[in-house]
């Protein structure tokens, strides 16, 4: 038994680090999800800042270029948002040479811009048109050369002062609650930077460049200190979880491993129960035997002195044998907890002269002096006599056990309210505090240093206890170390 308690011991640890393990490998995907989940957030949202700051800028200004000498004669046409900056007004003027022209103009408009994939497109066309005319060096060379002279004036920047407020506006609107750090930069890549992260060293999060401009390629990227906050409150549901599930499984083990130790003690006490009651039952067979014996083979039935002896032993013998007999069914009982009451009128000071007249040859065997009191207006009880009685015999076969060399017995009788109490009160060895409720227990037994020398077998108040309460009632003991205990029964008087 102890080598599966072990056994259960070390699996039920061992799940525990399992299931704590996978619990930290989850939570930990999840984090680097969030994680991941966060920056494309501040992602989009940068570049929709950007967007939405270049749009209130730049206000459609259309640009188109007409190249009649061109095979196919092409047309190339594109919109930028830009503002009236300074130089534009006068491209306005500018008119190509024969076979091509070119021509721009403004045209106010409210809707947003074209997406900054417009804007790489535009900027491609440039660098193509000045590949272009650096190959031909055709009639239509010196129009592309203004043009690009045109746009290089064209501001296209956007200021981090206004770019600011409005990213912050939109992480707002998104719970995002995280201080951050605008920073701008040019790239000479632009293609290659769309998709890049900033290295940069010690940042907790850094978004993706956000592309603005077909001029200079601007890129915009936010740098967040700490997002862990932001992120442990996404994912508080799931360690709350986590941890509910850890804790149950946790609780549940401890539970089923106390209830394991339980079963053992129990299985130890009934083992101890068992070889103890069968040198019980022998002793007092072996008895009766002897006495047999003696009355038959010792011409001892003429002697009726010797007679009488040796049938007041058998007696005491046989009631000792009718007692541990009905210990025995009393640990069946307990063991099917089926317990049917027959209640009926009990007057409890006829009760307690019976159980005294029965155990007669106990105390006086035992030395014992049993003085009674009772009232005088005590009414009957509606309770089971046959148990009743059990229950008297047990608390005082206790006194007379537990009280070396002369006990005495106190036994008060009275009525209190609306309830009949019993207290018996010895001078016996007293019980310690700390075993006060334990004493109740099935098979618990105080570890005396004598113990074994008081046969016992830890049923007897657990007994007492249990038939109390189906009567409704209470059973409580106030006791001190060497001084005696009383035990006090209280029975209500409207039981049914």
């Amino acid at each position: 038994m102890i080598n599966r308690l072990y056994l259960s011991r070390l699996l039920m640890s061992a799940t525990l680090l399992l299931i704590a393990g996978f619990l930290c490998y989850w939570l930990t995907q999840q984090y680097k999800t969030e994680y991941n989940t966060l920056q494309r957030k501040t992602d989009l949202l940068l570049r929709e800042a950007v967007q939405q700051v270049q749009a209130e800028r730049m206000k459609g200004l259309h640009l188109s270029f007409n190249d009649s000498a061109a095979p196919g004669k092409r047309r190339i046409a594109f919109a930028i948002s830009t503002g009236k900056e300074a130089g534009l007004d006068s491209l306005l003027k500018q008119r190509t040479s024969a076979g091509g022209n070119f021509r721009m103009h403004f045209h106010e408009r409210d809707d947003l811009p074209p997406p900054p994939v417009i804007n790489m497109a535009i900027a491609h066309m440039i660098d193509s048109l000045s590949e272009n005319s650096k190959s031909h060096g055709g009639r239509d060379s010196q129009d592309v050369k203004k043009l690009l002279e045109a746009l290089k004036k064209v501001d296209d920047s956007i200021p981090l002062r206004k770019l600011e407020p409005r990213y912050l506006h939109l992480l707002q609107q998104d719970h995002i609650g995280l201080g951050f750090i605008l920073k701008r930069t040019t790239l000479h890549n632009r293609r290659a930077a769309m998709d890049s992260v900033p290295q940069i060293t010690g940042a907790g999060l850094v978004t993706r460049f956000a592309m603005s401009g077909f001029n200079a390629p601007w890129a915009y990227y936010a740098v967040f200190d700490n997002p862990f906050p932001y992120i442990a409150k996404q994912l508080l549901q799931p360690f709350l979880f986590s941890l509910l599930l850890l804790g149950i499984t946790t609780v549940s083990f401890i539970f089923l491993y106390r209830n394991m130790l339980v079963q053992r003690r129990l299985a130890d006490m009934k083992n101890e129960f068992i070889s103890n009651i069968t040198h019980e039952l022998k002793t007092p067979v072996a008895t009766v035997n002897v006495a047999i014996e003696a009355l038959r083979n010792f011409n001892v039935l003429e002697d009726t002195e010797r007679t009488r002896e040796y049938l007041d032993i058998s007696a005491v013998e046989l009631q000792r044998l009718n007692l541990l007999i009905d210990k025995v069914l009393r640990l069946s009982m307990f063991e099917n907890r089926a317990v049917a009451l027959q209640p009926a009128p009990v007057d409890m000071a006829t009760l307690v002269h019976d159980v005294l007249t029965g155990m007669k040859l106990q105390l006086e065997k035992a030395n014992a002096s049993v003085q009674v009191k009772c009232s005088d207006d005590l009414p009957a009880v509606y309770a089971d006599k046959m148990h009743l009685t059990s229950v008297v015999y047990n608390l005082l076969d206790n006194a007379i056990k537990y009280s070396p060399g002369h006990p005495v017995i106190n036994i008060s009788l009275f009525k209190q309210q609306d309830s009949v109490y019993l207290e018996v009160a010895d001078n016996g060895i007293g019980i310690a505090p700390v075993y006060t409720q334990k004493i109740f227990e099935k098979f618990f037994r105080i570890p005396y240093n004598d113990r074994h020398q008081t046969r016992g077998y830890g049923l007897g108040l657990s007994y007492v206890a249990h038939i109390i309460s189906l009567h409704k009632g209470s059973v409580t003991v106030t006791s001190e170390e060497g001084k005696g205990s009383t035990f006090t029964v209280k029975l209500p008087l409207d039981h049914e």
